[in-house]
């Protein structure tokens, strides 16, 4: 007996559902591809702004430290002081180099300060020499000793920071032990004023401090 056998081979779709079909996978693949690139860069932003947010920080920290070694610094000299070097309040407010108070020993009076320090740049207001609270014959910078406008030695410097802190002294008021006796007897009060940069010109930090000194 003849057998015949019939072979069948599989039928290969080339027709308009297969285009279809692959057009619709790109137009997919494609918006994939779209969706995943705007998370990237916006994860991308979301890094550079944190790790700029970081360096601000830290550039604050910098200067807030330096600031806190100016006021040191300040109150040091202040209390190092003999009742031969005591420091007296000046009377005028930087209007010209000869009214500024130009004895080593001479410090601002308290009443000749306003209450915007903080507002105010000291650095451009120092090295500009206007004649501002910052005038560089009123504020020191830091290890410059105020009584000599020199350096100390050995020479004490930040490291870290753009400028070195600005020191500014004055007297408030005397807290008198007698009201019939002298009128600087007893115990004399100062602000001390630092302000100081990071490592950055931009970041400032200006703080304030107070000091008692008896120098009878």
């Amino acid at each position: 007996m003849n057998q015949s056998k019939t072979r069948t081979s599989p039928i290969r779709q080339t027709g308009k559902l297969g285009r279809q079909q692959g057009g619709y996978v790109l137009l997919l693949g494609m918006i994939l591809i779209l969706v995943m690139t705007v998370f990237g860069v916006f994860a991308m932003k979301g890094s550079l702004m944190q790790e700029r947010m970081a360096g601000n920080n830290r550039d604050y920290n910098v200067a807030f430290e330096a600031s806190e070694m100016g006021l040191r610094w300040g109150e040091a000299w202040l209390q190092s002081r003999t009742p031969a070097e005591r420091p007296f309040p000046c009377q005028t407010l930087m209007a010209s180099a000869n009214q500024n108070c130009t004895d080593p020993r001479q410090i601002l009076d308290t009443n000749l300060l306003g209450h915007d320090l903080e507002d105010r740049n000291p650095f451009k207001e120092y090295d500009g020499g206007t004649g501002g609270y910052w005038d560089k014959l009123n504020a020191r910078p830091y290890g410059i000793d105020p009584a000599t406008n020199t350096a100390v030695s050995p020479k004490q410097e930040i490291p870290g920071v753009k400028e070195q802190p600005l020191i500014l002294m004055e007297q408030a008021f005397v807290d008198r032990d007698d009201l019939a006796g002298k009128p600087q007897q007893g115990r004399i009060f100062y602000r001390v004023h630092a302000a100081a940069t990071g490592a950055r010109a931009s970041t400032i930090v200006v703080g304030g401090s107070s000091v008692a000194k008896r120098f009878e």
